[in-house]
């Protein structure tokens, strides 16, 4: 525990000393000599997280310096080239090296060459089709890549991204859990979120919910669900959480390293209190879901309803849950539209489909209604 407090102010000194030293330098920065500082600085503020005051002041803070700053001068010096770098360069580590990706928003392009540490990986373009490339390397490198035009004329290197490849990812993954649950209704489900950071690809990052009623040996475990990269939920259920309420702890692993929220674990778990649930209701799922104008959901008011909770899911017979749910509603309401955008920021584009529940005053939801369809352009 007192490592992880060590930590905390490790991390908070860092980026203070980041932050002074981009506020210095970061005008004169040229194309070469960006990303500077801001890696580790993102870090270090990331890393500062504990709850939901301190995840607001360090997204309204880190959001406000990387767009009036970081975002504006990097645009600029990219519009100055003749071939433009690739965008969206990101290198993270599998077990045996690293995987590369990135994207590009230009015409005319033949292909795209892959460095490492200035070193050209690709003997040949790789065909501008392909945006991934996997490096069987073991070491801490910078990746960059680079694209080469119609005429044969190659564009600088993109920023570097630095990548713990293969056995050099000796750090384990950094869980962080905003807000946890603390309190909860005696024999209703409770849900768990957590964010798993961590330089690997995310597909081979993993968490694990532990929870048992206090005084019990035994610990019930519970693999929990990717909502997106590398955010993951799990839903203790009902029947498990009495009247002295569970206490839990999550374990994350990259494949390689391990990690436990809270720092001690199971020798220091969270406590979820449980208070005694109002008379469970027959709540019945709203009725007459259907779209309209091809996206937005409209839906039939219900009777008992305090709000509303919408989920999206890429087939017809998802399954409503915490790694599918969008968001709720008052109970007022009968409507929702989406922003367009999905769980990790990208534009939906193509079929996708809703469901909808109803939840009383007690906290019980209802059943999930059948799917609609929403089609995005």
């Amino acid at each position: 525990e007192h490592v992880a407090h060590l930590k905390l102010l490790h991390a908070r000194l860092g980026a203070t000393l980041d932050h002074i030293i981009l506020n210095r330098e970061f005008p004169g920065y040229s194309w070469e000599e960006l990303p500077g500082r801001y890696p580790t600085w993102v870090q270090n503020f990331t890393h500062r997280v504990t709850d939901i005051s301190s995840l607001g002041n360090v997204q309204n803070h880190q959001n406000r310096f990387v767009n009036l700053n970081f975002f504006e001068r990097k645009d600029a010096l990219r519009e100055g080239q003749i071939v433009k770098a690739p965008i969206h360069v990101e290198a993270r580590g599998t077990r045996d090296g690293a995987r590369i990706t990135w994207a590009y928003d230009e015409p005319n392009l033949r292909g795209f060459h892959v460095y490492r540490d200035e070193v050209r990986l690709t003997d040949a373009p790789l065909p501008p089709t392909v945006f991934h490339y996997e490096d069987h390397y073991d070491g801490v490198a910078d990746y960059r890549v680079s694209v080469v035009d119609l005429r044969n004329r190659e564009s600088p290197q993109s920023l570097p991204y630095r990548c713990k490849a293969g056995s050099a990812d000796t750090t384990p993954p950094h869980i962080v859990v905003v807000s946890p649950p603390v309190t909860g209704a005696e024999g209703r489900p409770a849900d768990v979120t957590a964010r798993i950071l961590d330089g690997r690809v995310h597909d081979q990052v993993s968490a694990t919910l532990y929870y048992r009623a206090p005084g019990q040996d035994a610990w019930a475990s519970l693999p929990m669900t990717r909502r997106v990269r590398s955010v993951f939920n799990a839903t203790v259920p009902g029947e498990a959480i009495g009247a002295d309420g569970i206490e839990y702890y999550i374990a994350a692993s990259d494949g390689a390293n391990e990690a436990v929220y809270p720092p001690a674990g199971a020798d220091n778990a969270l406590m979820l209190t449980a208070y005694p649930a109002r008379e469970e209701s027959e709540l019945s799922p709203p009725s007459r879901v259907t779209t309209v104008d091809g996206v937005r959901i409209e839906w039939q008011e219900q009777p008992g309803a305090h709000w509303y909770r919408i989920y999206r899911g890429t087939t017809s017979e998802f399954e409503a849950g915490p790694a599918t749910r969008v968001t709720y509603v008052a109970g007022c309401t009968t409507a929702f539209r989406s922003n367009g955008f999905g769980f990790d920021g990208s534009l939906l584009r193509g079929s996708y489909y809703y469901r909808v529940t109803a939840v009383d005053a007690t906290g019980t939801e209802s059943a999930p209604t059948a799917s609609v369809e929403v089609v995005y352009p």
